[in-house]
């Protein structure tokens, strides 16, 4: 049975009513206005994790070692084993939310709950930190949140941890890239706003890249172009039916990103900045040979062509490799060119499909009370993203010693 919510059945997760219903909600919230989200805004990262996660799913992260500590100011982990290393892998994670709305409790779920879906050898040695930045809601528009990653960053690598990589979805996935360019900057000493808001570079200072990325449906181009929404064969003109985005979204980018910085800078917004000189991202060795992404999005969701375009273009991936209804993924492995790429557009999926339409995955591994459930055991059409992020995880640490930076 496939449920017609609107004008117009979703493509996606319409044989479920709960789903077809949360897209919806989804749509409507994201009509309100920068400053009304603030309303929305009913607890903070530290009430979520310490309090309603344990209430919500304490199974789930009753057994996570470190669970909840304080990392820095804006910053608590959610996996922290006794005797981490140097070298033991630590992945950030950066929620979405336009960089307006605070986490929700399914997004930790799913995090957690793809912890749990790696291989034994993969939980003993991950780590998982959350990055709790403030809200453009609350008056602290882009660049805050990478100067408050700067400082989660800076403590890691000052204590001696090289093995970082960063898991960010929609505005978290922008997060990722946008930090990479600053590091950069920051690093080589190139002059640039934002890095005049951060500490000075001293020569004591660690130069350590993230050598992992996961960016799911990740914001690489803030602002749409005018005849985007009207041009037919654009992926915000024909999913405007089908995703919880649309062109018609009002998007308040004067609260969402500080008056000082311009929309075509490479650390607001790659995609509205332009792909002229691709090698301002493989010239940062987060692109090189011996890091590795993986970038997932839908084939229904308005970002589309935006995510396409950027993998083009920053990863060189040939155009044309990936296009709706004819190439659906693309992997580079033992890249001696550049970092590995697992590239994979879902079909008929929507923005954010992970958290918004496979968060039933936190209740499969809840109810296998302490049996060990792998991605093995799961509908790989069902939970899509669940399982690629899982696989991709036990590739990228499950054989690894120490990374060279």
């Amino acid at each position: 049975m496939s449920y017609s919510v609107g004008q117009l059945p979703y493509r996606k997760g319409s044989e479920s009513l709960r789903n077809a219903l949360k897209m919806t909600l989804c749509k409507t919230g994201l009509q309100i206005s920068v400053g009304e989200a603030r309303n929305l805004t009913l607890f903070s990262n530290s009430t979520l994790v310490r309090h309603i996660m344990w209430f919500l799913h304490r199974s789930l992260v009753s057994s996570l070692p470190g669970y909840g500590e304080q990392h820095e100011e804006h910053s608590i982990w959610l996996v922290k084993h006794q005797d981490i290393s140097s070298d033991s892998p630590i992945l950030i994670y950066f929620h979405g939310g336009g960089y307006y709305m605070q986490t929700i409790p399914e997004q930790l779920g799913v995090v957690l709950s793809i912890y749990k879906l790696t291989s034994a050898k993969v939980q003993a040695k991950l780590n998982i930190l959350l990055l709790d930045y403030s809200l453009a809601s609350d008056g602290y528009p882009v660049p805050t949140q990478l100067e408050q990653l700067f400082a989660a960053y800076l403590k890691l690598t000052t204590l001696g941890y090289t093995n970082i990589g960063f898991f960010g979805d929609s505005a978290g996935g922008h997060l990722s890239i946008t930090f990479t360019q600053l590091l950069y900057h920051y690093y080589n000493s190139i002059p640039h706003p934002i890095v005049e808001l951060l500490p000075p570079l001293q020569s004591t200072t660690p130069h350590i890249y993230p050598k992992t990325q996961i960016l799911i449906s990740p914001w690489v181009k803030m602002k749409p172009n005018p005849e985007d929404g009207a041009t037919e064969g654009n992926s915000w003109h024909d999913n405007e039916p089908y995703d919880i985005i649309q062109f018609s979204n009002p998007f308040e980018y004067h609260h969402i990103v500080s008056s000082a910085l311009s929309m075509s800078d490479i650390m607001v917004s790659p995609g509205n900045h332009g792909y002229t000189n691709t090698k301002e991202w493989l010239r940062v060795p987060s692109f090189q040979n011996g890091s590795s992404l993986l970038v997932i999005w839908g084939e229904d969701e308005s970002f589309r062509d935006d995510i396409i375009e950027w993998c083009t273009h920053a990863l060189e991936v040939p155009k044309g490799t990936i296009e709706p209804k004819k190439n659906y993924q693309y992997t580079l492995e033992n890249n001696k060119q550049g970092p590995d790429i697992y590239l994979y557009m879902e079909p008929k999926g929507i923005h954010d499909s992970l958290f918004f339409l496979e968060d039933s995955v936190i209740g499969k591994v809840k109810g296998k009370k302490g049996k060990q459930l792998t991605y093995d055991n799961l509908d790989p059409s069902k939970y899509f993203a669940v399982v690629k992020v899982a696989m991709f995880l036990d590739t990228v640490f499950g054989e690894e010693g120490e990374v060279e930076v």
